[in-house]
């Protein structure tokens, strides 16, 4: 939609200023608007790109104006933001015949659907209009949406990322993904209902999906942590922090600390966060966690942040301690028992994450070299 009788951001989504906190146009020329700082450099919206908000609560307003009469959407290669220039659903399956092999994923911020072929996940089935979808495309192509007679019957109401789980925290949706395909084999070891989270190294639930089918690969989604805007609260994964994973079985409320192997033809396996990362888990191995959380709980890593020394202390039998640094790059590697001291101080000053693994369970922690 053209808007009318103004263009200018403040005045078309007004009505959402209240409950704003900003928005990202992240085509060329870049903008924002930060409604509580009162900074806005995006001036006219347009149709011709998405844009992406982050909102207090749900909320809504109403667009006036025209409808598009360029229906041809020019995608660069790589992200952006792909948005719908008719007053109809379309058929994803539909844009995806169009740019064939040129898309990598599209994904509904918003809902958490995503096409992705590469990882076989169709949860997005149409494109609607009046929203944006994040795109990465391998190569540059366009797309011009089709006539109303091949439009795609109506799928109702977008529904928001639901991030309340029966076993965790609540899940937020800070809109920084990273795209995980748990294989449909590894599946048919698994229950239908069982609910499969992934962690951040605080121990915060980042992403959690529910088994409810064996036949499909899942989706599970770990979201990043929103650091320029909420520096002070953890919501998510850093980049390059390691991801470790939990399962929650409802029939015998039962949780397991899960074990992962991950597809080495996938961009990313090695198990480390990445803002659109993309990886697949083909193997899965549960251990109880009351077993292995008590094994590793009672262990002490201090002092953090530390200014070298780190001192770990009450491990009850051998462990593989592996230290590495925000490039996810090993820096320290050992099997050790007991108490025993590590010399950090040749490194680097910055965030670092020890991670401790027995038979029975992995434990990772989050350290600073001051």
């Amino acid at each position: 939609m053209e808007p009318a009788p103004s263009a200018a951001i403040e005045d078309v989504l007004a009505g959402l200023s209240d409950n704003m906190i900003i928005t990202l146009r992240q085509q060329p020329p870049l903008g924002i608007w930060w409604v509580p700082q009162n900074i806005n450099t995006i001036g006219d919206i347009t149709p011709l790109i998405g844009y992406k908000s982050k909102m207090i609560v749900t909320d809504s307003c109403i667009v006036t104006g025209t409808e598009t009469a360029d229906k041809t959407v020019n995608i660069p290669k790589g992200s952006s933001y792909l948005p719908v220039r008719v007053p109809y659903e379309v058929a994803t399956s539909d844009f995806a015949t169009a740019v064939g092999a040129n898309l990598l994923f599209a994904y509904n911020i918003h809902s958490g659907d995503l096409y992705w072929p590469d990882g076989a996940i169709f949860t997005l089935l149409n494109l609607k209009p009046d929203e944006a979808y994040l795109l990465n495309m391998y190569n540059a192509d366009s797309y011009t949406y089709p006539s109303f007679s091949k439009s795609a019957k109506s799928s109702g109401a977008t529904k928001p990322y639901k991030g309340e789980n029966l076993a965790w925290n609540e899940v937020e949706n800070t809109s920084i993904p990273h795209f995980i395909s748990i294989e449909n084999t590894v599946l048919e070891s698994l229950e239908i209902g069982d609910q499969i989270g992934v962690f951040n190294t605080e121990g915060v639930c980042v992403g959690f999906s529910e088994v409810a089918s064996q036949d499909n690969n899942l989706l599970l989604i770990a979201f990043g942590d929103e650091v320029d805007l909420t520096p002070d609260i953890v919501n998510g994964l850093l980049a390059n922090e390691l991801m470790s994973y939990r399962l929650y079985r409802p029939s015998t409320e039962q949780e397991f600390v899960a074990s992962v192997t991950y597809n080495t033809t996938m961009p990313n396996y090695n198990g480390l966060f990445a803002e659109e990362g993309m990886s697949m888990i083909n193997s899965m191995k549960l251990s109880p966690v009351a077993i292995g959380e008590k094994t590793l709980e009672s262990v002490s890593i201090y002092p953090n942040p530390t200014s070298g020394q780190l001192t770990i202390k009450g491990l009850d039998k051998d462990a593989t301690l592996t230290i590495t640094n925000v490039k996810g790059q090993i820096v320290y590697r050992s099997v050790i028992a007991g108490n025993t001291t590590i010399n950090l101080s040749t490194q680097p000053k910055g965030i670092y994450f020890v991670q401790l693994v027995n038979e029975e369970s992995t434990r990772v922690q989050k350290v600073i070299l001051e």
